[in-house]
């Protein structure tokens, strides 16, 4: 089956060959699964873990590269670095829970790469003895932070980031103007987009920007997704006296 799934592919019998190549290679770069900088591509440690395991189930290199547009020269370098890619935790103990206080009391510049929390720590609590590493390897325990492979430069931890669909919807109102045999009809039209795929989840329509307009799009996501979000993003506060449809739903 492999076999004639890569004969299909390769060959491109099909036009729809080519609509899903450029559909994964459209997410993959939604999804951060790569990062372009301009010199080289990087690529998330979830991202290599699942073609190494697709390569392990036994889907080629060959295929896996014509599915993604990665070659096969980087493919097989994916699997030697993939343990050094991908922290291992360790059991959360004291240093690891002052560590955390500390994080969650810093300055958001405070936290930008580990070097700049080291230097932080060193300079408002100087009577901590903890070492580099040890700081280093309690981020990874607290799932804040992991390192970058060897062959990237690294700042000693970066900020963690995953793909995960629905986790976060971003709504804003829009004010349109529309004119029909020079007579002007004004609407607000507010829409929810998923932060992780920035496709559009959920709409409506009202007269102006309102709690009321705020929900009916939020509700008319939940119906589309068949869920809600774990948490949604909004540009302005609602005023206080028009939080009661908010507070209740």
């Amino acid at each position: 089956m492999v076999e004639q799934d890569e004969q299909i592919f390769n060959n491109k019998i099909s036009p729809i060959v080519d609509l899903i190549i450029k559909l994964i290679c459209t997410l993959m770069i939604r999804s951060q699964a790569i990062q372009k900088n301009g010199k080289r591509d990087s690529y998330a440690p979830w991202f290599k873990e699942l073609l190494m395991t697709l390569q392990e189930e036994g889907i080629t290199y060959k295929l896996l590269s014509t599915l993604t547009n990665i070659s096969v020269k980087t493919l097989e370098n994916f699997k030697p670095t993939l343990i050094e890619a991908v922290p291992t935790k360790q059991p959360i103990d004291d240093s690891t829970k002052l560590i955390a206080q500390i994080w969650d009391g810093a300055p958001p510049y405070a936290k930008k790469n580990l070097d700049v929390f080291w230097s932080h720590l060193g300079r408002r609590y100087p009577q901590i003895t903890i070492s580099h590493e040890k700081v280093r390897q309690a981020l990874i325990n607290l799932g804040l932070r992991y390192p970058r492979g060897p062959k990237i430069k690294n700042e000693g931890a970066q900020v963690k980031k995953k793909f995960a669909p629905h986790a976060i919807w971003e709504g804003d109102g829009k004010q349109m103007t529309i004119t029909i045999n020079g007579e002007i009809f004004q609407f607000c039209w507010y829409a929810f987009v998923d932060q992780s795929t920035t496709l559009l989840v959920g709409s409506s329509i009202s007269d102006a920007e309102s709690s009321e307009a705020f929900l009916n799009a939020l509700k008319d996501g939940k119906g589309k997704a068949g869920f809600y979000a774990m948490g949604v993003l909004i540009d302005n506060r609602m005023p206080d006296t028009d939080l009661g449809m908010v507070k209740s739903l």
